[in-house]
């Protein structure tokens, strides 16, 4: 009852009715109900596709992936907010992010290290997809777009620039708070200018550098 009603009805968000993430107080929390869902299918789905080869892989990576376009334009189609948000808030409608990068990394010893040989092409082909549908409204190329060559692109940018290690990494602290950071610019209604747009970036890695130090103290108390 308490991950329905935090999911559906009781968010603590200044305007959460009228938006929904981005644009709310502490919209990087909106993420959550679904996180929670992906949690509990994990240990499911790892153990249905542990031992599947890559053709079964590829036939349910597609199946996943037209149920998700599918059911992203229905929900549109039947102008419900209601149906909408149930939608995005979905492990369905997010499935093909966790789905891709999961078979990327079983197989990263033969897809993987094929296509970190054609990163930059990669680069370049969504770059021009991107350009692509800011001039011309291309519908569900521009879904296929983002939910499937993103996660893709990243991981094979990832692989292809080697391995960096950072001794002090706020990358992560970053991810965390930024959202949080911009929402309250959104919520205060604060003009747009090169300004705020370093004070958002400074903001953001100090809160990583807090998240950092706090990381670090507490590995030194856990055993």
């Amino acid at each position: 009852m308490w991950t329905f009603l935090q999911g559906f009805a009781l968010q603590y968000t200044p305007g959460f009715a009228k938006e929904f993430g981005s644009g709310t107080f502490n919209g990087a929390l909106w993420a959550l109900f679904t996180e929670m869902q992906f949690y509990l299918l994990v240990p499911l789905f790892y153990r249905f596709m542990k031992n599947r080869k890559i053709k079964s892989w590829l036939v349910i990576g597609i199946v996943l992936i037209a149920v998700q376009i599918g059911g992203t334009e229905l929900a549109a189609a039947s102008h419900s907010r209601g149906l909408i948000l149930l939608w995005k808030r979905g492990i369905l409608a997010q499935s093909s992010f966790f789905y891709i990068g999961s078979f990327l990394y079983v197989f990263k010893d033969t897809v993987l290290n094929r296509l970190i040989k054609y990163a930059p092409w990669l680069f370049a082909g969504y770059t021009f997809l991107y350009i692509l549908w800011n001039i011309f409204d291309i519908g569900i190329l521009q879904m296929l777009a983002t939910d499937c060559l993103i996660p893709i692109l990243i991981l094979t940018l990832g692989y292809f620039l080697g391995q960096h290690r950072l001794r002090y990494d706020i990358s992560y602290g970053i991810y965390l708070y930024h959202v949080m950071i911009i929402n309250i610019f959104l919520e205060l209604q604060l003009a747009l200018n090169i300004g705020t747009i370093l004070l958002i970036v400074l903001l953001s890695c100090g809160c990583g550098v807090i998240s950092l130090l706090i990381d670090k103290g507490f590995r030194k108390i856990l055993p």
